[in-house]
């Protein structure tokens, strides 16, 4: 009874886990229970550590396996669980929460508050159409060149360099234009300096 109460008051922790299953399957040897690959998803024991998992998506996960498998054992439960909850520790550890991340409601009322903070936004551009059949050559040459100064085309080379003197191929240690990196005779100097321990 006393050990029996010592497995109920266990509590699964992910970064305990591994110790927390260690004192389940030891207290369960005093009971008398040893092989733990013929405990199945029946047994008292198995439902007691099934009841310790609080995540849902741990639940769920081992729910599958178990329909997928044809069931689970009380061992197989125990090392799904120990892998998922490292997975979880893992997992959470590598993604740095933001504040707005944990509440969907902020973060739609902030959208509001700030579409009310723009201030004045730009009206859309209106297109006008010209007829140019029925007039001359001429007065469409000159409608055509009226839309084309009041709109120019927009820029559609992001990567337009704003100085043109400025050659690319060049050397980044010594800044010859002559040479790359690779070739650069004072970068293998220093390098050959820095091997013998001159510099």
């Amino acid at each position: 009874m006393v050990l029996s109460n010592k497995l109920e008051r266990l509590e699964l922790k992910g970064a305990d886990i591994a110790r927390i299953n260690d004192t389940y399957k030891a207290t369960l040897e005093l009971l008398g229970i040893t092989d733990l690959s013929k405990v199945d998803e029946s047994n008292q024991y198995y439902q007691m550590y099934l009841r310790k998992i609080r995540d849902p998506n741990i639940i769920s996960t081992l729910t599958l396996s178990s329909l997928s498998n044809g069931g689970l054992t009380l061992e197989d439960l125990l090392k799904y669980t120990a892998r998922l909850m490292v997975i979880k520790a893992t997992s959470s550890n590598s993604k740095p929460s933001t504040p707005g991340q944990s509440k969907d409601s902020t973060t739609s009322s902030n959208r509001s508050q700030n579409r009310n903070n723009r201030g004045p936004t730009k009206k859309p551009h209106k297109a006008s159409i010209h007829n140019i059949e029925e007039g001359s050559e001429e007065e469409a040459d000159e409608v055509v060149a009226a839309v084309t100064s009041k709109n120019p085309a927009p820029n559609t080379n992001s990567r337009n360099p704003t100085n043109t003197t400025y050659n690319p191929r060049r050397c980044f240690f010594c800044n010859d234009p002559g040479h790359l990196q690779s070739d650069c005779d004072a970068k293998k100097a220093l390098l050959a300096q820095l091997k013998a321990g001159k510099v």
